[in-house]
C-alpha cells in the first residue's frame, strides 16, 4: 500500500465481512478461520498498542467442517479454530520462521522485513518460502489501520493505534493472538487484556503453541529438539569464562557508539522462568557464554547503553558484532569503517584484531537462531568450531548441524 492508495474501495466491504466471522488477530497479525476467544482477551481502554508480537494470518475463504481445537497464549488466552491458516503477515520475521519451520511458506510482510534474513533459507535444500513485500503498514512513520482492510490478508494494529483502533480491528477483523518477548517489556509497554504484566515465552514455548495453532506439533517438537541438540552440543564444547573474549553488540549511529547489552539473567529478572531467561532477541549469544564489554557500565536501561567512542575504548571489547549486520552487509561495512577511520575506536582491541563480525537479527524463530548460533559460535571461538568464513562458506564436515535434517522438518519428512 503507497502513500496515494485509495482506502475506500468497493472490495473493503467484503474483506470486513468474511474476516469479521472467519478472523482472528495473532501476535501482531491475524489468524484467519479462528471459532472464537475466551472472555479473558477482551480489549482495555488503553492508548497505545506497542505489545503485541508479529504475524497476521488467514484461511482461504471456505471453512472446512470437523473438529475444532484450540490454542493458548498469553496475554490474550485460549482461542478456538475450526480450520487451519493459510497465509502470514509477520511485521518483523519472528513468527514468519516459525511456521516455516511448520512448513508453511506463504508469506506476506508489510514493514520490517529485511530484519528477517531469508537468506539463511538458501542453505536449507528444497526450503523456499514464497513473499511478498510490497504492501507496508506504516504511513508516514505511523501504522494506518486501513491496511487491515486493503491487503490480503488483513493486519494486525501496531505502532500509534489506540484502544478504539483495536476495538475496530477486533470487531471487524478478528481477536488478536500472540505475544510479544522479542526483549524485555519495558514498564509502559502496552499490557492487553487485564493490563496485568503477563509472563514471557520464549522460542520453544511460542513454536509449540503455533504448532498446535496449524496442527503441526509433530514438526513443531521436532525443531524444538534440533535447536536444543544444536545449543547443547556447543554448549559442551565452550571453553571456561576466563578464556572467551569480551563482547558488545551494537553500532554507530550520528556521532555516538550504541552498544546494546546481552540480556543476563540479573539485570532483568522479570523474564527469568525456571532459571531461564525467556526472550530470544540475543540468545545466541547468551547461551554460547559470551562475556559481556559492558558488565560494569552504568545503563539507561536494563538491556541497552549508548556510549562514544573513549567509552568504547574503556570497555575494550575483544569482540564487536555489528548487530543484525548478516542481513544487511553494505551497513556492516559502513560500521567497519567508521570503526576503523576513527582516531579513538581504531584503537580498540577488536578492531585491531579485525574481530568486527555480522551480528544476527533480534527476531530469530528456532531456524534462523540455529544459522546464527553456528555463525557466533565460529566467530567467538574458531579454535573449537572452525573460522567463519561467510554465509553458505561453511564446508559441510565443519557444520554445527545438519541441513537436511532441519529441511526434511520444514517438508514433512520426519
Amino acid at each position: 500500500m503507497s502513500d496515494n492508495d485509495d482506502t475506500g474501495t468497493a472490495e473493503a466491504p467484503t474483506r470486513r465481512d468474511y474476516m469479521k466471522y472467519g478472523g482472528a488477530v495473532a501476535g501482531g497479525g491475524l489468524l484467519a478461520g479462528c471459532a472464537g476467544q475466551s472472555e479473558s482477551g477482551s480489549t482495555p481502554e488503553s492508548t497505545r498498542t506497542e505489545t503485541t508480537a508479529e504475524a497476521a494470518i488467514e484461511t482461504s475463504d471456505t471453512t472446512e467442517t470437523g473438529a475444532s481445537w484450540t490454542a493458548t497464549m498469553p496475554p490474550v488466552g485460549e482461542l478456538e479454530f475450526d480450520t487451519v491458516p493459510e497465509s502470514l503477515f509477520d511485521s518483523e520475521g519472528f513468527v514468519a520462521d516459525v511456521v516455516t519451520a511448520l512448513g508453511y511458506g506463504d508469506i506476506v510482510d508489510a514493514f520490517s522485513y529485511e530484519k528477517w534474513p531469508t537468506l539463511f533459507y538458501e542453505e536449507l535444500p528444497d526450503v523456499d518460502p514464497e513473499t511478498d513485500f510490497d504492501t507496508s503498514l506504516m504511513v508516514d512513520g505511523a501504522a494506518d489501520k486501513e491496511v487491515f482492510y486493503e491487503i490480503d490478508p488483513n493486519l494486525m494494529m501496531r505502532w500509534e493505534l489506540d484502544a478504539a483502533d483495536i476495538t475496530e480491528v477486533e470487531e471487524n477483523v478478528g481477536p488478536i493472538f500472540g505475544q510479544r518477548a522479542r526483549g524485555p517489556r519495558p514498564d509502559n509497554f502496552y499490557k492487553y487484556g487485564d493490563g496485568e504484566a503477563y509472563p514471557y515465552l520464549d522460542l520453544y514455548e511460542q513454536t509449540e503453541i503455533y504448532g498446535q495453532v496449524f496442527q503441526e506439533e509433530e514438526r513443531a517438537s521436532a525443531i524444538v529438539e534440533a535447536n536444543r541438540e544444536l545449543i547443547d552440543s556447543v554448549a559442551a564444547r565452550l571453553p571456561p569464562e576466563s578464556e572467551r573474549p569480551t563482547v558488545t553488540v551494537g553500532g554507530i549511529f550520528g556521532g555516538d557508539v550504541y552498544a546494546n547489552v546481552i540480556y543476563f539473567e540479573e539485570t532483568t529478572p522479570e523474564v527469568v522462568r525456571d532459571g531461564e531467561v525467556r526472550t530470544y532477541s540475543k540468545k545466541q549469544y547468551r547461551e554460547l557464554g559470551v562475556v559481556n564489554a559492558f558488565a560494569d557500565a552504568s545503563y539507561g536501561s536494563p538491556f541497552w547503553t549508548t556510549t562514544d567512542g573513549e567509552g568504547l575504548l574503556e570497555a575494550n571489547p575483544d569482540v564487536i558484532f555489528i548487530d543484525n549486520g548478516i542481513a544487511d552487509l553494505e551497513f556492516l561495512e559502513e560500521q567497519r569503517r567508521k570503526l576503523q577511520s576513527d582516531p579513538v575506536m581504531s584503537e580498540v582491541a577488536a578492531v585491531q584484531n579485525d574481530r568486527i563480525y555480522p551480528g544476527g537479527t533480534a527476531v530469530q524463530g528456532p531456524i534462523v537462531n540455529m544459522f546464527q548460533t553456528e555463525m557466533a559460535a565460529k566467530q567467538l571461538y574458531p579454535e573449537e568450531f572452525g573460522e567463519w568464513q561467510g554465509l553458505g562458506e561453511t564446508p559441510e564436515d565443519e557444520q554445527l548441524f545438519d541441513r537436511q535434517e532441519v529441511a526434511d522438518i520444514v517438508n514433512g519428512d520426519i
